[in-house]
């Protein structure tokens, strides 16, 4: 008898547990078939990721680089390249950030990256640059329409010296 008690007495533990997560919120999501880490989609360059994000490359750019990522939740494109610093000053302000770009002081390089990261493309990470000033918007609550399917768009320009500039971008 003791061990059917016992057996009882973990079951009704384990419901009542169960009972105490869902009504504290938390219910488990079905889980869909992409992958948890993310994978790096086939074919995407510079051009591709530029049209994802619908942002100009200038014809003049150099160094253009891109990639784009099928994570678990959300798409990934990252996309950089080197301008001249008013060119890099205009796709910014095309964005429509949310606030004004701010000087972003260099981190440390992290031990382990993030799954999705510049690194890909043989870059620094954009938080670990000097020189560097960031922001970023929400495209669908500013009503931007050309970038509505991001709910994303990270931006970092790094003066490079003489006129130029790196711009990474990053949207999902």
């Amino acid at each position: 008898m003791k061990g059917r008690t016992a057996a009882v007495t973990v079951g009704l533990v384990a419901v009542a547990a169960a009972g105490l997560g869902i009504a504290a919120g938390w219910v488990p999501e079905p889980r869909d078939n992409r992958p948890v880490t993310p994978r790096w989609l086939e074919g995407v360059g510079g051009e591709q990721a530029a049209a994802r994000l619908r942002v100009a490359v200038p014809a003049d750019a150099r160094d253009v680089k891109g990639a784009g990522a099928d994570g678990w939740d959300a798409d990934t494109y990252l996309l950089s390249f080197t301008v001249p610093h008013a060119e890099a000053e205009a796709i910014a302000a095309d964005l429509r950030l949310d606030q004004p770009l701010k000087p972003h002081p260099p981190l440390p390089p992290a031990q382990n990256p993030p799954p999705v990261s510049f690194e890909h493309l043989g870059l620094p990470g954009p938080d670990t640059v000097p020189n560097a000033r960031t922001g970023s918007v929400c495209p669908p609550c500013i009503g931007d329409e050309r970038r509505s399917k991001f709910q994303t768009i990270g931006i970092t320009l790094q003066d490079l010296g003489d006129g130029l500039t790196r711009v990474y971008l990053g949207g999902q």
